[in-house]
């Protein structure tokens, strides 16, 4: 299993899962990346990407999976 942050460049990804070829890919994305694009979006962009990489490569593709993360909210001051 490969865990990925995923931020803004995702060649370092692309990278990574050329030289390590997991059977699993977790990506990391935040809840949202610039002009408020949803984090599940740009994920399954960067999912499909993956899988083009791969299969252009003539490997097995990855399963791959997705964990959004919420932006931590305000707390008031007391």
């Amino acid at each position: 299993v490969l865990i990925l942050l995923v931020g803004y460049q995702i060649e370092p990804l692309l990278q990574a899962i050329c030289a390590w070829q997991p059977e699993k890919v977790v990506l990391v994305l935040n809840e949202y990346y610039a002009k408020k694009e949803p984090g599940k979006e740009w994920g399954n962009f960067v999912a499909e990407t993956i899988l083009r990489m791969v299969q252009h490569r003539g490997a097995s593709p990855p399963a791959i999976g997705q964990l959004v993360l919420q932006a931590a909210s305000a707390r008031p001051s007391a």
